[in-house]
């Protein structure tokens, strides 16, 4: 499992329990961290990474596939198969 999570932070996603996966085996191997470090430098901006993703791009995303972004203006009725007889 080491090398999975190595390659998914090795790309550059974000990802707090993937990140604590890299920051236990660099404490392992003798890297020089302290609680502080852990907060600033990996919680914080993951937390504000993934609330944006999640609020805004995933938001538009959705958007666009189903709605007005996207052009699809139709209505939001229920369509059941006795209505269109």
């Amino acid at each position: 499992i080491w090398f999975p999570i190595s390659c998914f932070v090795a790309i550059g996603f974000e990802h707090i329990p993937a990140n604590f996966f890299i920051l236990t085996m660099g404490l392992l191997a003798g890297a020089d961290l302290t609680v502080w470090d852990v907060f600033i430098k990996n919680m914080v901006p993951t937390t504000l990474g993934n609330f944006f993703a999640g609020a805004v791009c995933v938001a538009v995303g959705y958007s666009y596939a189903f709605g007005s972004l996207g052009g699809n203006n139709k209505s939001a009725g229920l369509v059941t198969r006795w209505s269109q007889e």
